[in-house]
């Protein structure tokens, strides 16, 4: 750490202080998005009109509880900023790259569900606070 006369630097402090803050909110939004994709996932997944005819959507399930892990790893970071900031670029390169494959897609459909350009307008601004 970067420490003048043995205590830290006020921007380094500063940092550190915005880091918790971004995994704080990465925590919060990836568990509650996950658990409801857990939980629910037929009612998270008709919104953007994935459904698959009474199937049960247990690849639906599993997406959802990778976003927990997402939401696991950001609550450690939280205790240790530095020691988990991996998460946080593996958060934008995936949420970018959805991005990237998913606007296209929506821009091509006749009637696109409002709930994929959500989706990609929070993936979006994820990907661009990870970044920062």
């Amino acid at each position: 750490m970067t420490k003048v006369r043995g205590l830290i630097k006020p921007e380094f402090e500063t940092k550190l202080k915005y880091l918790k803050w971004v995994y704080s909110l990465c925590a919060s939004t990836s568990f509650a998005l996950g658990l409801w994709m857990v939980i629910a996932p037929s009612s998270f997944w008709e919104l953007i009109r994935v459904t698959e005819n009474n199937a049960d959507p247990i690849v639906q399930a599993i997406y959802g509880a990778a976003i927990c892990g997402e939401g696991v790893l950001c609550l450690l970071g939280l205790f240790q900023p530095l020691r988990y900031i991996a998460i946080l670029q593996y958060m934008m390169a995936y949420k970018m790259i959805m991005c990237i494959a998913l606007i296209p897609r929506l821009a091509l459909m006749e009637d696109a569900p409002i709930a994929g350009w959500v989706i990609v307008f929070f993936w979006a601004s994820t990907a661009m606070l990870c970044a920062w």
